[in-house]
């Protein structure tokens, strides 16, 4: 059978480059655009010549949403915010599913755009069009979607840590916490003194607080799964001297007491037979560690509690160009396809390979 025409929009962007390292491999998809317009005639291998040669000979085009429609079923948007909706708009009114690594269309109220990100979306009437693409949560929704879009790398580890306890109403609304470790990735690929080298080795720092663009989906998300509003969130990301990962440590009063290993079974049924997720034991010689997640698409989770305080906290490990983008992208064509959910993915991190 023929495999499915796929375009990657771009390509040259840490996302998209991880998103075209995945494809080039997967067994049921033909690559047949990789667009820049950055650098638009050159040859992949100028820009990243670190890549394999069979990428690295491949040509990056200019090319405009019709003339892609003319050659992929499927297009992958890793682009700048603001920036896909009009790709997305076109694309989809020419007959492809698009999946969007970026946030144009993952708030159900249009409102939170003047907000959180400084504009208007320009095509409001396509938000409820679009499915919150988080597989663990929306898996058997995903198949009937031809606009997805795929969570923020932060919000992903974050619904996916407080989801179990959210759905059973046993985190009090408005006191949760979240700290957050990101490497200089998650910023994208562009120039910025404060994303040198020089400026990042020895030194970290804290960004985008008090109202981070991603607490939108986070609490809008959020809402969804318990029958109360888990009322807002306090996040704080800080930026560390690694290329990629997230770190969370996010720390909750419960509604109840309850004891480790409930904690630990509600997680254990709620995520046990997913393949990308790990549930850790909370202690110090388990936690989470970027080592074992990074290059790869899985999660790992520590549920725990204090009873001292009464609090819960959620321990989280993700890599961000993975789980949190590109690999999780591609989580989510397999589930749309009805393809094996692991097909083309990493099952084990950069550690172990």
């Amino acid at each position: 059978m023929r495999r499915l025409p796929v375009a990657v929009v771009g390509a040259t962007g840490y996302s998209g480059e991880e998103l075209v390292r995945l494809l080039s491999r997967h067994p049921e998809v033909e690559l047949t655009a990789l667009v820049s317009q950055q650098h638009a005639g050159k040859r992949f291998g100028e820009v990243l010549p670190y890549l394999p040669e069979d990428l690295a000979c491949r040509k990056l085009e200019h090319l405009t949403p019709e003339e892609i429609a003319s050659r992929a079923k499927v297009v992958f948007l890793a682009l700048p915010p603001g920036v896909s909706s009009r790709w997305g708009s076109v694309l989809r009114g020419s007959g492809c599913v698009v999946l969007d690594l970026g946030p144009d269309f993952r708030l159900k109220d249009p409102g939170l755009y003047p907000r959180y990100y400084g504009w208007e979306h320009p095509f409001s009437e396509l938000l409820e069009q679009a499915l919150y693409a988080l597989p663990e949560l929306r898996r058997k929704l995903i198949p009937s979607f031809d606009l997805l879009a795929l969570p923020g790398c932060y919000p992903t580890g974050v619904l996916l840590s407080l989801v179990p306890l959210v759905e059973k109403d046993l985190v009090v609304p408005g006191s949760v916490v979240i700290l957050g470790l990101s490497g200089v990735s998650g910023a994208g690929r562009k120039l910025e003194a404060r994303l040198l080298f020089g400026e990042m080795v020895g030194n970290s720092y804290a960004y985008g607080f008090p109202q981070h663009r991603h607490l939108a989906e986070m609490e809008e998300e959020l809402q969804r799964w318990g029958s109360r509003a888990t009322g807002a969130l306090t996040f704080i990301p800080h930026l560390v001297p690694v290329h990629r990962g997230i770190l969370l440590t996010i720390v909750f009063q419960l509604d109840r007491p309850i004891g480790r290993e409930e904690c630990l079974e509600i997680y254990r049924l709620r995520y046990g037979k997913e393949p990308f997720i790990r549930i850790r034991d909370e202690t110090p010689e388990s936690a989470p560690q970027l080592r074992s997640v990074v290059g790869s698409n899985r999660i790992e989770l520590a549920p725990g509690v204090d009873p001292r305080s009464g609090r819960g906290w959620v321990l989280a490990a993700l890599d961000n160009l993975g789980k949190g983008a590109a690999g999780q992208a591609v989580q989510v064509l397999n589930l749309r396809f009805g393809w094996e959910e692991r097909t083309g993915l990493d099952p084990y991190p950069i550690a172990f390979a």
